[in-house]
This record gives C-alpha cells, sequence and structure tokens, in this order.
C-alpha cells in the first residue's frame, strides 16, 4: 500500500501540472540567467497572481540562449515537445522576450507537424533544403557550392526537429511512424562542440560590450543595465531561418483537430521581426501580440530586423508606452518590456482589446500605455 501511494505522488509530482491552462515564460538570447522569467522573478510572480484567477499556472522555459539559428531550432523543438505533454485540451500561452519570441515561432511551425503533410521523402527534402537556403539567403551558385556543408547541418537540425515532434503527436494519436533519420554522429558530435564553443566566446563579447554600453555615447538606451538591477530588487521583495509567409488560407491539416495542437495566445517582448525567416505559423497560433519599444535600441539589431509584423487579422503590433510614478511617459527599453507590473497586465490584453474594439481580430497596430507603481489596468488606443 505504501508502495502504491508513493508512486501515485511520484506521478503526481513528475507529471506537468494539469489545470484550466499553462502560461509559459521564454527568456530571450544570452539571458538564462536573468531572473525575471523564473519563480520568484518579479514578472513570474505578477502573471502567477493573474493566472491563478482563471486557474492558469506558470512555467518557465530554459533553453541554451546561444545566438544561431541551431540553437533556438533545438530549443524551439524541446518546446514543443514540453507542449505535448500537458493535456491536448489544456490551452497555452507563450511569452517570450527577445529571441525567446522567435524561439517560439519556430515552435508554431513544429506544432503545426510539417512530416504530417509530406509524405514523400523527395517532397521533404525539397521541403528542408528551401528553408535552408532561404536562412543562408544565398543567390550566387559559386557561394551555394561553399555553403553547402552549413546548408546540411541546418537541414539536418530542422529534419530531427521535425522528427522528433512528429515522434511526440505519435505518441497521443498511436500513428505508426518511420523511425527517425539516422545523422552521422561524428559530424552531430562536431557541430554540437562548435556551436557551444561559439556561443560561449560569443557570450563573453557581448557580456564585455553589454557591460560598456552605460558608458558609451554610442547607446540611448539608459535601461539595459538598471532594469536587471530593478528585477532582482523585485525578486527579493515578491517570494530555443525558418517559416514561410502567412499562409493566405488556412491550411487543412490530414490529422484531426483533436491532434493539432493549438496555442491561444502568443505574447512576444521585444523580438527581433522577420517575416521572412521567422514568422509564428498561424495554423497553431489563434493570435499573436506583438510588443514593441521605439525606445529599444536592441530589437531591430542595428538595422537587420523589423519592429512589427506584415498585417494579418490575428497579428496585433503594439507600441509600449510607460507612464512613470512622477508621471512622466515614456517608452522602455528592451529589457525594460518584462519588467514586473507589465507582466501584472499582459495576461488582460485580449480583454481590453475585446471589450474596446469588439473583437480581437484586424487590429493591426495598436498602442499601449502600461501605468508604473498602480493597479491601474494599461490603455489601449488605436492610433490611426
Amino acid at each position: 500500500m505504501r508502495l502504491i501511494k508513493l508512486l501515485a505522488i511520484l506521478i503526481f509530482v513528475l507529471a506537468p501540472a494539469s489545470s484550466e491552462g499553462v502560461v509559459i515564460l521564454v527568456h530571450g538570447t544570452w539571458s538564462r540567467a536573468l531572473p525575471w522569467y523564473k519563480q520568484g522573478g518579479g514578472f513570474f510572480s505578477e502573471v502567477t497572481t493573474e493566472a491563478a484567477k482563471t486557474g492558469q499556472h506558470v512555467a518557465s522555459f530554459e533553453w541554451s540562449g546561444l545566438n544561431n539559428h541551431i540553437a533556438r531550432v533545438r530549443g524551439a523543438r524541446d518546446l514543443a515537445c514540453k507542449i505535448l505533454e500537458y493535456p491536448f485540451n489544456e490551452e497555452v500561452t507563450l511569452i517570450g522576450h527577445s529571441h525567446g519570441g522567435n524561439l517560439i515561432n519556430l515552435t508554431t511551425i513544429f506544432l503545426y507537424n510539417p512530416l504530417a503533410h509530406m509524405k514523400s521523402e523527395e517532397e521533404q527534402k525539397e521541403f528542408f533544403h528551401g528553408l535552408a537556403k532561404k536562412l543562408l539567403n544565398i543567390s550566387s551558385p559559386i557561394l551555394q557550392k561553399a555553403a553547402t556543408p552549413v546548408e546540411q547541418l541546418i537541414v539536418d537540425e530542422m529534419r530531427e526537429a521535425c522528427e522528433t515532434v512528429h515522434e511526440a503527436y505519435a505518441k497521443l494519436t498511436g500513428e505508426k511512424i518511420q523511425p527517425k533519420t539516422k545523422r552521422n554522429k561524428t559530424i552531430k558530435a562536431i557541430t554540437d562542440v562548435a556551436i557551444e564553443k561559439i556561443g560561449s566566446a560569443a557570450d563573453s563579447f557581448v557580456q564585455t560590450i553589454t557591460m560598456l554600453f552605460p558608458l558609451s555615447n554610442l547607446v540611448i538606451e539608459h535601461e539595459l543595465m538598471d532594469a536587471v538591477e530593478r528585477e532582482n530588487a523585485q525578486s527579493s521583495q515578491s517570494a530555443e531561418n525558418l517559416p514561410a509567409p502567412i499562409p493566405t488560407e488556412e491550411k487543412e491539416n490530414p490529422n484531426s483537430n483533436q491532434t493539432q495542437k493549438k496555442i491561444k495566445s502568443v505574447f512576444l517582448l521585444g523580438t527581433p521581426v522577420d517575416s521572412r525567416d521567422y514568422h509564428p505559423d498561424m495554423n497553431v497560433a489563434q493570435h499573436v501580440f506583438a510588443l514593441y519599444s521605439k525606445h529599444d535600441i536592441i530589437q531591430p539589431v542595428i538595422g537587420l530586423y523589423d519592429r512589427v509584423y506584415p498585417e494579418h487579422e490575428r497579428i496585433t503590433n503594439m507600441q509600449v508606452f510607460v507612464e512613470q510614478k512622477n508621471g512622466k511617459q515614456q517608452q522602455p527599453g528592451h529589457l525594460g518590456l518584462h519588467r514586473s507590473f507589465i507582466g501584472t497586465h499582459i495576461l488582460s490584453i485580449p480583454k481590453i482589446i475585446t471589450g474596446k474594439f469588439g473583437s480581437l481580430e484586424n487590429n493591426h497596430n495598436l498602442q499601449i500605455k502600461f501605468f508604473e507603481g498602480t493597479d491601474k489596468a494599461p490603455e489601449i488606443t488605436n492610433p490611426n
């Protein structure tokens, strides 16, 4: 009897929590150490309090945080599989900061389960190599030949990720699928080491540059460092080039609705926007809210990325303003987009939009003003 009770306790502890829904927080590049998305962090604590009001619970998702596509592919693969561990009908909300948002976008692609749509090996090969070439953005035949090894690495990672998620779906449906494609273990091992080494070197370099940012006249964003200190103070007081463009029509999944996982809401905070290479699959994401600030100098990465997504009836770009305790209004910096008071109200954004405009859909560009130091609900307006 004791053994049965012990097993029951272990199953309860190890299994994903079942509730009315789960909210998963995803950190960005080089940000695993930041507390905001973890239990005890200010943002996490505020989201947890609000989520509990509707029976939801909150979880944090940690990935390598390395600044390369393969790292984000691996993180998205793991996040997709984690989501599929929850009860299938449980509502899922995803909140990602910076490139954590692009990891979420990749996750929606994997959750659409591309391999379920492509039965022939030739079709799959064309799909994966097409994505890799688009990521590398190479048009010259000479450069294409030179980049072939890199392209193959990306193809291998993409295929492995899709096969892993396909397996996770198969467990839910009892479907028999082909075994995973065997990869060259030596090449994979070299890739793993290279990614880790390059990532570690890049981490050190960027951390050094970040330390110099407040001392440089080249950087306007004053919050880059002190936002971390503010978040740590609040914490002590409060207890991972992919998708095709958005489809104009919803694609028909050969699986039934019972085996197509949907994401209720996606909140992207200062996510670098690349609508060609990183784009949420709108067959999976029911609505995407992209919060951004024009004072965030990190998001566009010296002009390589955009701030807003192209028009789609279920994507809402939201320019963020903050009214400070002294009454002055400003736009936050990159780290300021996951301040605790934003976490207090982020889950209420869909309800506020619906209440004001009658529907979530077709609200492409809005502005939202949060109020620091008060419980006042944010104000959402249409600048047009």
